[in-house]
């Protein structure tokens, strides 16, 4: 018997222009993901890998939080648990290390767009109905607090711990 992999089956109503755009910001978690794991691979990015670090243990935590709650979905949509919602829990934790950690004469009108990217992530949950609005919000908080404190506390000594010094560098080149 075959089996679907589904990590990006995303469901919305045939002929919905708007749920298919908010179909394609559903997949923003997945993307970051992707971004974050190529530049730390291809150019071993400190920041990237700390940021990378950071997302997975959200990650967990998420299902930690899901497993323990266990609330169901709202509707016949989806998959597993869903209080809070992984996806604006990923890109508001995203969105808190970013804004905080983002060094470019853009810097504010970066932080933004990101914010922008996490409200539509965050929407796109309650309109294609894979969460309550109570599991979006709950989802956002926890993701806002955890990465919060993870760009607070763990971000600088996980950086520290990652990236080579002045004098490793110069040794290299």
């Amino acid at each position: 018997m075959r089996q679907a992999f589904k990590l990006t089956h995303i469901e919305y109503q045939e002929g919905d222009n708007i749920g298919k755009l908010l179909a394609v910001a559903s997949l923003v978690p997945i993307l970051l993901l992707q971004s974050l794991g190529t530049l730390v691979l291809y150019n071993f990015n400190a920041e990237a890998l700390v940021m990378l670090i950071g997302q997975l243990l959200n990650e967990a935590l998420n299902y930690v939080l899901k497993d323990s709650i266990k609330e169901p979905r709202p509707f016949d949509v989806g998959t597993g648990y869903a209080m809070p919602s992984s996806h604006a829990q990923f890109v508001w934790f995203f969105f808190v290390v970013f804004s905080h950690r983002i060094e470019h004469r853009f810097s504010t009108l970066l932080s933004i767009g990101v914010f922008g990217l996490a409200a539509a992530v965050s929407y796109s949950r309650v309109y294609l109905q894979y969460h309550t609005i109570e599991q979006v919000w709950a989802g956002a908080a926890v993701g806002f607090m955890s990465g919060f404190f993870y760009q607070l506390i763990f971000y600088p000594l996980l950086l520290r711990l990652f990236k080579p010094s002045k004098q490793i560098k110069q040794k290299v080149e």
